[in-house]
């Protein structure tokens, strides 16, 4: 890891520039925002925290990407989600003042803006539509949580499986073609993929082989291709 003072550069402005919770903030805010963290850089690998540990720091992801997962006392691990350029990690242990919940890997070499708790409480403070905003986020997260367990619920593994990839494409960068198929450019691995869905990586691959054999995804390594939304979006209850 690097630390470097973070200057308001075009990749810092447009990567907190699209997180809601700074979106309304004009360009002049945006810069004095970013002024108050540094730009941090990490190699693919590199834990930026581990669960349990105090809550220092608040974060946004510039460039790259990172996993949020927790560790069972077994040694298992849960992957809850992935995170890209503009979205923001670390918020809740700051804001509640207690140990985090989960850890955090980068996946990818990453650049990160962290901003200290204090400062970042303090932001909240003098930045009333940051405040407003980011209750509005965590609303989002208490439903999307709410979603996950409903899923393992009401979805079976298939069902999963389809909303997850669905899930990616909308997170993830993607290119389409003519005929209308979505390639996710974001790597996952079929373990980061049956963790996603609470499932053993070998139901999953069988699945995912199901799905090939159907014409509803086609494999390019880590990468996939959906190539029949419709059906995908009806297996996962949308």
């Amino acid at each position: 890891m690097q630390p470097d003072r973070a200057e308001p550069d075009p990749k810092a402005q447009l990567a907190l520039g699209k997180n809601p919770v700074f979106a309304a903030l004009s360009a002049e805010a945006l810069d004095a925002v970013i002024a108050v963290g540094r730009l941090r850089h990490y190699r693919s690998g590199a834990l930026i925290f581990v669960q349990g540990e105090p809550p220092d720091d608040v974060f946004c992801v510039v460039s790259g990407r990172v996993s949020v997962f927790s560790t069972a006392p077994d040694g298992r691990q849960q992957i809850y989600t992935f995170l890209g350029p503009g979205e923001m990690f670390g918020e809740l242990g700051v804001l509640g003042d207690m140990p985090r919940s989960a850890s955090v890997e980068c996946v990818e070499d990453a650049t990160l803006w962290a901003v200290r708790g204090q400062a970042f409480l303090q932001l909240l403070a003098a930045h009333p539509p940051i405040s407003r905003a980011l209750m509005g986020a965590l609303a989002r997260q208490v439903v999307a949580v709410d979603a996950v367990a409903e899923d393992l619920l009401f979805l079976d593994l298939k069902g999963r499986v389809a909303k997850r990839l669905l899930a990616l494409a909308d997170q993830s960068p993607t290119t389409s073609s003519p005929s209308g198929e979505i390639f996710l450019t974001w790597e996952i691995s079929q373990a980061q993929l049956a963790s996603l869905c609470s499932a053993t990586r070998e139901n999953t691959s069988r699945v995912l082989s199901e799905f090939q054999r159907r014409g509803l995804i086609q494999r390019q390594g880590r990468r996939y291709v959906l190539r029949d939304l419709e059906t995908l979006r009806r297996l996962a209850g949308l």
